[in-house]
């Protein structure tokens, strides 16, 4: 028999209430599958060229620079302040005040590891190029000569060349404009800093090549004792085999920033057809991967011309930048409220997954719980309306 409804509620407001439940429970369904839940993601870009913002600690500083980072050049435009110890035109400590027209070069015979440190947030552009060369820039910084927003130091090394351009010395009060310098041998590091205006800093790094193939010639018993496969790798020529095996890549060759620098506000550019100028400022990729540690979805290909759009408040985490055959290799981990790609700036969709996925992935038994008490609230109402009858 049907059950009686109380005195109480009407057969109509029960299926009011039951047609709200209904329309409640789609409603947020479809809530859950459309709101994007921020979670973890590791981006892997690359890229022509990349513009961020490093954030250093808090009353603190920020080493910039990979700590394995070799140069064999590189050249300062636009530091604040110079200092040196000299063996000409005269021998002594030398220091200069420089302007943005002021160019200091150092090169050397043998490798050496630059260090610049950064004191204040700084907006750094690099821009590699197909010779091997690196431009980084650096946008003010504010402070002052005397409090500067970044410092770097050199250690001479080998036989050091200085080159100076539009820079006029002072060693014990008496001046030199615009002369030639030479370094003192054996002597104290060289001292530069910066940060109230635009700076340019130019190095060539030190790269060993990577994923080269090594080429071994296997007689063909010692080939059946190694029990090589036959493949692309494994060439016969005349009575012997000709091994082909490509030597892993070293994932810190070429490592500029250093790693895990608070970084925000990413933009990605890419060139255009002509060699040294013009760029789209867009978040335009040459390709890469976003993975998701949760497990929350598939890794999504980036393919070439892919734009990507990161907002600029979200904090990332920098864990490596490299520059490979004249391109840049970034690795980020953030946790973006949004993330889109697509293959114009107009025609761009969210990465991240919905609430409901996330959910799924992380808190599934929160799911069912939630889904298990809205249906038996359902069949609850269903009974009072007398449409699902107990069985005796």
């Amino acid at each position: 028999m049907a059950s009686r409804l109380p005195e109480t509620l009407t057969r109509e407001q029960l299926l009011s209430v039951l047609a709200a439940l209904a329309a409640a429970g789609v409603l947020a369904v479809t809530v859950l599958l459309v709101v994007t839940k921020a979670t973890v993601v590791r981006i892997e870009l690359r890229l022509d060229e990349v513009s961020l913002t490093v954030l250093p600690p808090p009353q603190s500083t920020v080493d910039l620079l990979h700590p394995e980072l070799e140069v064999r050049d590189l050249q300062w435009k636009g530091a604040d302040r110079f200092e040196a110890t000299l063996a000409e035109p005269r021998a002594g400590r030398a220091t200069a005040d420089l302007d943005e027209t002021s160019v200091i070069g150092l090169g050397a015979d043998a490798v050496f590891r630059p260090e610049v440190r950064l004191r204040r947030p700084a907006r750094l552009k690099l821009v590699p190029s197909r010779r091997g060369d690196l431009t980084m820039t650096f946008d003010p910084v504010a402070g002052a000569p005397d409090d500067p927003g970044w410092v770097s130091e050199v250690l001479p090394r080998g036989d050091f060349v200085l080159r100076l351009r539009n820079v006029d010395l002072v060693i014990d009060t008496e001046r030199f404009p615009d002369a030639e310098a030479k370094l003192e041998p054996a002597a104290a590091a060289i001292f530069l800093s910066g940060g109230t205006m635009r700076t340019e800093l130019g190095l060539t790094p030190v790269v060993e090549p990577q994923g080269l193939t090594t080429v071994r010639f296997v007689e063909p018993l010692e080939g059946l004792r190694l029990k090589l496969p036959p493949g692309p790798n494994l060439i016969p020529v005349g009575e012997r085999l000709v091994l082909l095996e490509r030597e892993p890549e070293d994932p810190e060759a070429g490592a500029l920033l250093a790693p895990n620098l608070d970084v925000v506000a990413a933009s990605l550019y890419r060139r255009t057809g002509l060699r040294h100028v013009s760029l789209h400022e867009e978040s335009f990729l040459e390709g890469g991967r976003i993975r998701f540690p949760g497990g929350e979805k598939e890794p999504v290909e980036l393919e070439r011309g892919t734009f990507l759009r990161l907002p600029d408040r979200t904090r990332l985490r920098l864990e490596s930048l490299r520059m490979v055959n004249g391109e840049i290799e970034l690795v980020l981990w953030a946790k973006p409220a949004s993330l889109k790609a697509g293959p114009t700036p107009g025609l761009m969709s969210e990465v991240l997954p919905s609430v409901f996925v996330w959910l799924s992935t992380h808190r599934l038994a929160l799911v069912f719980g939630v889904l298990g008490t809205f249906m038996a609230a359902v069949l609850g109402l269903l009974r009072l309306l007398g449409l699902v009858r107990k069985e005796e």
